[in-house]
């Protein structure tokens, strides 16, 4: 690298100590030529408040960590037919791109490393079948498997055939190793989380049955 190269990986503004670094030109002296690319264990001395330290280049310099993923199914009111009824935990069988954050079991959004993140969702719901009048669907967050207090959210579709979006976010404090899941419920069997394929004439991409993304913002 040199002594006057910047450091060619993304980091975010990090603590360190009380001590904190936002200029983007900031550069880092005296060390030697990396592998490429840089593996973060790279250390280097950080001179702080007159006291010379070694530290290691991920230890100041953090990617943010995300993840997109989905679900090309449709997914039924499984939940309704137990004893006693329970709710129905979103699948994400599809991971369309992610860093440091993955699913487990299908379900299981699992954080590797501690931080506050945004977990954003939309699922798209269809009444199947049944009279007329309103369908309830409830939807909310666990964490590690129980519920997350005060994250549940009422919608209603209307008659047979009818659709309704869910669309919202939580902001979530997280520790490394923690699982969340999405969670949904109807009193109706008739209700399903739905998928629909890419149609034509005009040329329109699949629905997926629900869409999730995770955004690290601290």
């Amino acid at each position: 690298m040199g002594d006057t190269q910047a450091i060619g990986v993304a980091y975010r503004d990090q603590d360190l100590v009380r001590s904190r670094i936002t200029d983007p030109q900031f550069t880092l002296t005296g060390l030697s030529t990396p592998s490429t690319p840089l593996t973060g264990s790279e250390t280097f001395a950080l001179n702080q408040s007159g006291v010379t330290k070694q530290t290691t280049i991920d230890q100041i310099f953090t990617a943010a960590h995300y993840g997109m993923f989905q679900d090309n199914n449709t997914q039924t009111n499984v939940g309704i037919g137990q004893v006693p009824p329970t709710g129905n935990i979103m699948l994400l069988r599809t991971t369309d791109f992610a860093q440091g954050v993955t699913i487990a079991s299908n379900s299981r959004i699992t954080i590797s490393r501690a931080g506050t993140y945004n977990i954003q969702f939309s699922s798209q719901f269809l009444r199947a079948g049944g009279a007329g009048g309103l369908s309830s669907v409830e939807i909310w967050l666990m964490k590690n498997g129980a519920n997350i207090a005060e994250t549940n959210t009422h919608l209603t579709i209307n008659n047979n055939g009818g659709k309704a979006v869910a669309a919202w976010n939580w902001l979530i404090q997280s520790t490394a190793g923690d699982y969340y899941q999405l969670v949904w419920y109807s009193t109706d069997a008739n209700v399903e989380m739905w998928y629909s394929a890419a149609a034509t004439n005009p040329a329109r991409p699949e629905t997926p049955s629900v869409i999730v993304t995770v955004t690290q913002v601290a």
